[in-house]
């Protein structure tokens, strides 16, 4: 790793769609991707409108950061107040950036900060005149990547597509704005780096646009800045964006309205409602999708922080460039609505074109953006393409199907992928490992239900991964279903961990659980579960997952009889299956043990902890029988058993060489507010409780100097002793756990965790 100090990126608008995307694919994949052991990066973000931003950021990269690219040093949020923003060049916007980067200096500027509610910045001309035209940026004498528009560009002719040297004429504030701070940024004078320090540059003293781009716009007269007093960095790149498209934004609670959705997320939210609605067939742009505007930020950013070792001789050749940032084919607003209809499968007849009025006269009005829109403004990306050495960006099907894999964003951001063709019914040593990650490396996992999709008709077809995760999946008739016990719980792995060793604790941070569409349940007749003496034969049920995760509903079966009402219940998404290798021998995925395995703690799901002892160099982690829900006991002998996707990332507490290994021996729950411990026995529920009462009391006495009196009264006041699984009376082990809360006095499971 380099030795020199980091250098130092700014990102404005840090919470906006782009910017969340950005700052995710940085923090998790790093700058460039052979960029390991060349550059370290430290990255200060920007937020306005998004109150949740920084426990957002801790929420996906780990409360201290642990799951950050090696490259990447950490991750400052500033919050910024639109009051500190100035077209002056001496503003608090700029004080509060150099409080928190220090007075070494910005290294690059991404601008992606901006008033984008073109109403609101027709209502509000001297507000989005200072957020969008921010001046005081020049003062860190940084290279910029700023993101601009289209809508800079003259869009009445017929000129399908607009070059970078073509005409500039904005006909509305928002577009003004941006236009401004393109002139900022291409009208600098070139000076060298010790005149732009001392001297005070007044470049603009007629102002920065032209009487034909301000047209009547005498509000625009009013606020734009006359003079600038720094000169742009020559490094500097302006990206005149399309519309960009994709899927949601990657932080858990979106941006400031909602989930931030793109214009498909619109017309998806529209169309699902079986409601008729109509898109215009002659206004036109280039469409892009989000994750090529994110690589084209990256290059231009990594090609500027190299620009700036050049020689003082290269620094005075350089130039600030403008590219066309868009799709390769213009597209109406009718066609892109159609196309998602398509992806989504719903009737094509809901999307109705329509002409826009005026269009062909001249701009047109948009009552909803309150602003005046040009019916043309698709661009030539040649440019651009030339620059990156590519053929072409994403189409527009390709575009939409990338936008509505249906995955949250944040599985865009894991470094590696292990798919259920990855599974077997056993813990042992011997499986040859599916994959090899590092330490807090974000790995994506998909899994079968414990019955391996046996009670689901197999989904074929272009669109099966799609299909698996937004359709139902077709049930099978489940008379004619038979299952082995030696073929139930499939876990996909194994994973193997560098670095794991036995005597460590391997913690498996489980980020996200994304289940399908469709799950079942079953009992087993006679014998089997807690009213194994009351039932006369065995069922199967079906749940049906709503689009939004939070809730199932049982599919009735008719044939039963009974006037029962729907039953809804709270999806609580979490994994059956999660272990490592034993230390000898092979041990089935049905049963729990002190290697993990079969454990059905409820407790086991998004954002939980679990702490397991590594017993094989490398700890072969594997993980299986994703539950929907399931209630305490698991008393029928199944929750809702489904296939998914999983997110999650593992660490190491190393044993260090002459310490003795943890006294506890079966894994640990950790979650925001408890920890858990857990205890296993064959038939024996006293037995088992008392296992976890004891695995409880030995953390406590071991980790925080508890004596087992103090543990026992400890837990008895404030400990809760329950069931994981308890399907007596059939033969098998009975799970019980021991929740401790998380207090000063207790505050985590192990003292080598980081507080």
């Amino acid at each position: 790793m380099s030795t020199s100090p980091p250098k130092k990126i700014l990102i404005t608008g840090a919470s906006g769609y782009v910017g969340q995307h950005l700052t995710a694919s940085i923090g998790f994949l790093g700058l460039k991707d052979n960029d390991n052991n060349k550059g370290r990066y430290q990255l200060y973000c920007t937020y306005h409108s998004l109150d949740t931003y920084e426990d957002d950021l801790k929420l996906i990269f780990d409360e201290n950061q642990r799951l950050l690219h090696p490259s990447i040093v950490s991750i400052t949020p500033i919050q910024i107040n639109f009051s500190d923003i100035t077209t002056s060049s001496k503003d608090t916007y700029v004080q509060k950036i150099r409080q928190f980067c220090g007075t070494d200096g910005i290294d690059a500027i991404v601008h992606l900060g901006a008033l984008s509610n073109q109403k609101y910045c027709e209502e509000h001309p001297k507000e989005a005149w200072s957020v969008n035209c921010p001046i005081g940026l020049l003062e860190l004498d940084a290279p910029i990547i700023y993101l601009s528009t289209d809508e800079v560009y003259e869009g009445n002719k017929q000129c399908f597509y607009k070059e970078e040297f073509d005409d500039t004429i904005p006909i509305n504030v928002y577009a003004r704005t941006k236009l401004a701070f393109d002139r900022v940024l291409l009208r600098g004078e070139r000076v060298t780096n010790g005149e732009r320090q001392s001297a005070l540059i007044r470049q603009h003293r007629t102002g920065l646009l032209s009487d034909e781009e301000l047209g009547d716009s005498s509000e625009c007269r009013k606020y734009m800045p006359t003079d600038v007093a720094f000169a742009p960095n020559p490094n500097s790149v302006i990206l005149r964006s399309a519309m960009i498209l994709g899927p949601l934004a990657p932080l858990a609670h979106g941006c400031s309205r909602g989930q931030c959705p793109t214009f498909l997320q619109q017309v998806a939210a529209q169309i699902s409602r079986s409601t008729p609605s109509n898109y215009f067939s002659n206004i036109f742009r280039s469409v892009v999708h989000v994750d090529d505007v994110i690589y084209t930020i990256k290059h231009f950013l990594h090609k500027a922080l190299n620009r700036q070792q050049l020689t003082p001789y290269r620094q005075e050749l350089a130039r600030v460039e403008v590219f066309n940032l868009g799709g390769s084919k213009r597209e109406s607003h009718y066609d892109v609505a159609l196309e998602v209809a398509r992806r989504l499968r719903v009737d094509e007849s809901l999307v109705i074109p329509v002409r826009g009025a005026g269009v062909g006269e001249g701009s047109s009005m948009n009552p909803k953006h309150g602003a005046l829109r040009y019916p043309n403004v698709s661009i030539n990306i040649g440019k651009l393409l030339s620059e990156l050495r590519w053929a072409k960006t994403k189409s527009l099907t390709s575009v939409v199907k990338a936008s509505f894999y249906n995955l949250p964003s944040l599985y865009a951001y894991a470094r590696q992928k292990l798919t259920r063709d990855n599974s077997h019914f056993t813990f042992s040593p011997s499986h040859q490992p599916a994959l090899r990650i590092q330490p807090n490396e974000m790995v994506h996992i998909e899994t079968f239900d414990c019955f391996k999709g046996a009670y689901f008709e197999p989904v074929e077809g272009e669109l099966d991964n799609y299909a698996l995760h937004e359709q139902p999946i077709p049930v099978t008739n489940p008379e004619s279903v038979s299952v082995a016990r030696s073929k139930l719980n499939p876990v996909t792995g194994p994973i193997h961990v560098e670095g794991a060793l036995p005597g460590d604790i391997l913690s498996v941070k489980v980020h996200h659980i994304h289940p399908r569409r469709r799950g079942v349940t079953a009992s087993f007749g006679p014998g089997t579960g807690q009213l194994g003496g009351k039932v006369s034969r065995s069922c199967i049920r079906y749940f049906d997952i709503e689009k939004d995760r939070k809730s199932a509903a049982m599919i009735r079966d008719l044939k039963d009889g009974g006037d029962l009402p729907d039953i809804v219940i709270p999806c609580q998404p979490m994994l059956g299956v999660i272990g490592v290798a034993p230390a000898e021998g092979e041990i089935e995925t049905m049963p729990a043990g002190t290697h993990g395995g079969n454990l059905d703690n409820r407790e086991n799901g998004m954002q939980s902890t679990i702490h397991i002892q590594v017993k094989q160099p490398g700890a072969l982690l594997s993980i299986g029988d994703m539950h929907a829900a399931q209630g305490d006991g698991e008393i029928c002998g199944c929750g809702i058993e489904i296939s998914g996707d999983v997110l999650l990332s593992c660490s190491l507490i190393k044993k260090l060489p002459g310490q003795e290994e943890k006294k506890n021996v079966y894994p640990v729950t950790e979650t925001a507010t408890h920890w858990i411990t857990h205890g296993v026995a064959v038939e024996d529920i006293p037995k088992a409780t008392t296992i976890a009462s004891e695995e409880a009391a030995t953390l406590l006495v071991n980790e925080w100097g508890f004596t087992y009196e103090d543990a026992l009264v400890y837990l008895g006041v404030a400990g809760n002793l329950g069931l994981c699984q308890s399907i007596h009376p059939c033969q098998g082990t009975v799970i019980a756990k021991m929740s401790v809360p998380k207090i000063a006095a207790s505050p985590r499971p192990y003292k080598d965790l980081i507080s």
